[in-house]
């Protein structure tokens, strides 16, 4: 299982997942995998502070 903030499901959250969340900030887009980790169809500042808060782990 990939974790909050884990983009592209490696198991660690780090820059290469900021690296997909700014890619797609501010688009209508859904699913981690695009950075909308918190699941609310937008890429956003929420979604930031989950990826900052786990960042590293």
């Amino acid at each position: 299982t990939s974790k909050p903030g884990d983009a592209n499901g490696d198991g660690q959250v780090n820059g290469a997942d900021y690296l997909i969340w700014i890619s797609h900030y501010g688009q209508s887009v859904s699913g981690p995998a695009n950075g909308d980790f918190n699941n609310n169809g937008t890429v956003d500042g929420a979604d930031y502070i989950i990826w900052l808060s786990n960042y590293g782990l």
